[in-house]
């Protein structure tokens, strides 16, 4: 795949100056805290969870008098540090393959892992392009639909692997024989949404997570995939009760409501 670079842009869709704050904080360094307390746990999350996990986190902050650090890189980033002895106690991602090498390595409570939201990939395009009337039809298949793409010798923009939405379209789009189709994948080092760089773009279309396209109106959904699912898990530690405990708290109402406010798919 080639790879696409960007220039970075730090955004978030918080409705509100304190969201702003904890969303361009936690973006701008690898990890940030919040409430001055005694208790501490540090939770790992895909990025795409990012506007969920800040308002949960800081609800349960300030429910629990905990000390709450979210880290929002991507699941490989995460693997790496755990490599390097970097102290976690719960991580959430859709990333298959990095929950199945946390199990072989005996690294999470089993009795302590469960579903907790999906969201679904789909093709999309700015709202205003042209695209093929045979891809307009209703209910098409994403893989029918990126053949067509492929048919019409178009541009396919992906996030990169190391992401769960990078590591599904890798493997829809392995699963697929093309001879047309150009696909730019975007580098780990670029942080701009894939969002700007498909509306950037009239005649390219994207691989992304639907819960991205919450409040979107410039972009139009082609395909959808099925749904994959975000596990969460407390991770072996010293600090498993604790982790226990906010595990507990993403399965409460309050939490489910801003999962699906933030365009998730409740399971």
């Amino acid at each position: 795949m080639k790879k696409l670079l960007s220039p970075n842009i730090f955004t978030t869709k918080n409705s509100n100056i304190i969201d702003l704050l904890f969303a361009f904080l936690l973006f701008l360094v690898p990890n940030y805290s919040w409430a001055i307390n005694t208790r501490n746990i540090n939770v790992y999350a895909d990025p795409n969870l990012s506007s969920a996990i800040i308002k949960i986190a800081r609800d349960f902050s300030q429910k629990n008098n905990a000390t709450i650090t979210v880290n929002l890189d991507s699941s490989i980033d995460f693997l790496n540090n755990l490599d390097e002895e970097a102290k976690f106690d719960v991580f959430i991602s859709a990333n298959s393959f990095i929950i199945d090498t946390l199990k072989q390595r005996g690294l999470i409570d089993v009795y302590n892992i469960f579903y907790v939201t999906s969201d679904k990939l789909v093709l999309v395009c700015k709202k205003d392009a042209m695209i093929p009337i045979n891809m307009m039809q209703k209910d098409i298949s994403l893989i029918d639909a990126l053949k067509i793409v492929d048919d019409y010798r178009l541009n396919l923009i992906v996030n990169h692997s190391n992401t769960s939405e990078g590591f599904y379209s890798k493997k829809i789009l392995d699963s697929i024989e093309f001879k047309n189709l150009k696909i730019f994948e975007k580098i780990p080092e670029d942080r701009s949404l894939l969002i700007h760089d498909i509306e950037d773009n009239s005649d390219s279309y994207g691989l992304i997570f639907a819960s991205k396209l919450v409040k979107n109106n410039t972009l139009r959904i082609i395909a959808s995939d099925q749904e994959r699912s975000y596990q969460a898990m407390a991770i072996v530690s010293s600090n498993m009760d604790l982790a226990r405990e906010f595990l507990k708290f993403l399965k409460t109402e309050n939490a489910k409501k801003i999962f699906t406010d933030s365009g998730f798919i409740n399971n």
